[in-house]
């Protein structure tokens, strides 16, 4: 299959909320690994692979004669079209974890119930590109990507999996807002959710 028929039999995909850029890059980035699977087979397998991060995710198949003219896979973060987060600006308070990156991508300061989320004293986590802590196969694989949707969009909201330096893993909602430290270093707010 020559690259032209192979993105003609690409689905469709369509994540929600579809502010949530970095749900949006992990549907892609499985997507892009799954080699031309047909849509049946990929919504199933796309699923399973987003519950590690996304624990209410619902993918549903529409097929080509009802809907785009192409297979259209419909990603819902929380188990339907409305988000389940919320929306309070829980970010101020002073009780959640937050680290500050460079433009760069690096770790520049932690909170303390940072160093507690991560199971590391601060001196562990500065200096660590940003990533670090999250699990491996929850993780965005170019974070490239990510900052310049940050760059675009000016934030990011959405749900990442914490691995602990002890081996535990806490499921996290983050914020991260461009420049919300100063201009050029970023920060990063989280909290755990059940």
């Amino acid at each position: 299959m020559d690259r032209q028929q192979a993105e003609a039999a690409r689905p469709l995909l369509l994540s929600f909320p579809a502010e949530d850029g970095v749900l949006r890059e992990h549907v892609r980035e499985l997507v892009d690994d799954a080699d031309a699977r047909p849509a049946a087979d990929l919504a199933p397998t796309l699923q399973a692979a987003l519950r590690v991060v996304y624990p209410r995710v619902s993918v549903r198949l529409q097929h080509a004669l009802a809907g785009f003219g192409q297979p259209t896979l419909y990603v819902f973060r929380d188990g339907g079209a409305t988000s389940g987060l919320d929306p309070d600006d829980w970010t101020t308070d002073e009780a959640c974890a937050w680290v500050v990156t460079d433009d760069h991508g690096n770790y520049v300061d932690a909170n303390d119930a940072a160093e507690e989320l991560f199971g590391v004293p601060r001196n562990d986590i500065i200096g660590q590109p940003a990533g670090t802590f999250t699990r491996p196969d929850a993780r965005i694989k170019h974070a490239d990507e990510m900052w310049a949707l940050l760059a675009q969009t000016g934030s990011l909201h959405s749900l990442a999996l914490v691995s602990r330096a002890d081996g535990t893993d806490v499921r996290v909602e983050f914020v991260t807002v461009r420049d919300g430290a100063r201009p050029g270093f970023s920060v990063t707010t989280m909290r755990r959710v059940s």
